[in-house]
């Protein structure tokens, strides 16, 4: 009898922990497609700026997202229900998204250098498209970049009259630092040397993706790989709870 109730303390402890484990699961899940739909409608902008940008990123997201939040309420029915198989399931599939994450982050490490390349090598045909097609998205996504970062160019201002656009010697409009100021120096760069640095933005833009991508990648890669342990964790709960279970359905059998 003792054992029993041991085997039931124990039980009801590790159920408890295994609930607040799927309660932090489906609000992690939560966050991912809350920022695959802010992705979707706010960041987009920057990734059509890289050269290798995939329209269906945020869209992986917001499917990662939905499916976690889902495995998490189906991870509180398993807990709830005892079921010593479908928590046995559970355990693989959270096995399954540890590996999945822990290479995220790893590979956040390792492809941050292309990041770099596939974002200078897309500014540079988005500024040389710059003015051609009125209604072409990366003439926004320049103007937005260089309004919200405060910077012009790709590596300096003076970028821009290497393009099409900036031939005549002018930059974007979207390069002055006082949007409403009609009197903003953004043309006859051409053979002056005027300061201009109290008018337009004279940064290149490449420089402040890198810096903000360098200040934020180890986050990133860090959480990644921090919520990957976390399902490590989880994992190791539910296979220790459908131990337990199969352990004490067999024991109950015994007795009968």
């Amino acid at each position: 009898m003792g054992k029993r109730l041991q085997t039931v303390a124990a039980l009801g402890c590790m159920k408890t922990l295994l609930m607040i484990f799927n309660f932090l699961f489906f609000v992690i899940g939560l966050a991912i497609l809350v920022l695959g739909v802010y992705s979707k409608v706010q960041l987009y902008v920057y990734m059509e700026l890289m050269a290798n940008y995939y329209t269906h990123t945020p869209y992986i997201m917001i499917a990662i997202g939905a499916f976690i939040v889902l495995l998490g309420v189906g991870g509180c029915f398993c807990t709830i229900k005892g079921n010593s198989y479908l928590l046995y399931a559970y355990s693989v599939i959270l096995f399954i998204i540890f590996i999945a994450e822990l290479s995220a982050g790893i590979s956040a490490y390792i492809f941050k250098g292309k990041i770099y390349t596939a974002f200078e090598d897309g500014l540079n045909i988005a500024s040389n498209n710059y003015g051609q097609d009125p209604a072409a998205s990366t003439d926004e996504a320049m103007d937005h970049m260089q309004k919200t970062l405060h910077c012009c160019g790709i590596k300096k201002y003076s970028d821009w009259l290497n393009t099409t656009y900036g031939s005549p010697g002018q930059v974007p409009e979207s390069c002055c630092i006082d949007q409403a100021n009609t009197t903003c120096i953004r043309t006859g760069f051409v053979g002056t040397s005027a300061d201009i640095t109290t008018t337009i933005y004279v940064k290149g833009c490449h420089k402040e993706v890198v810096s903000f991508v360098d200040e934020n990648i180890g986050i990133i890669a860090g959480a990644a790989t921090g919520f990957a342990f976390l399902q490590l964790l989880g994992c190791v709960l539910a296979l220790a709870v459908a131990k337990v279970i199969a352990n004490k359905v067999r024991y109950e059998s015994m007795e009968e």
